[in-house]
């Protein structure tokens, strides 16, 4: 996807929140995320002995 680019994201209720009283939600429920790429940076993991990072220009 290029920045600019839109998604529309649609969560099956089994791969969805755990389900209790302390939720909204409900046990058949689907999830719909409507998404958007505004930017995106270039990034590199930097490993240095047992240390990891990522770094990003």
């Amino acid at each position: 996807m290029r920045p600019g680019g839109k998604r529309r994201i649609i969560i099956p209720p089994e791969l969805g929140p755990p389900v209790g009283p302390s939720t909204f939600f409900s046990s058949k429920q689907f999830e719909v995320f409507d998404v958007e790429l505004l930017n995106f940076k270039d990034c590199q993991r930097k490993t240095t002995g047992f240390y990891s990072d990522v770094v990003c220009d």
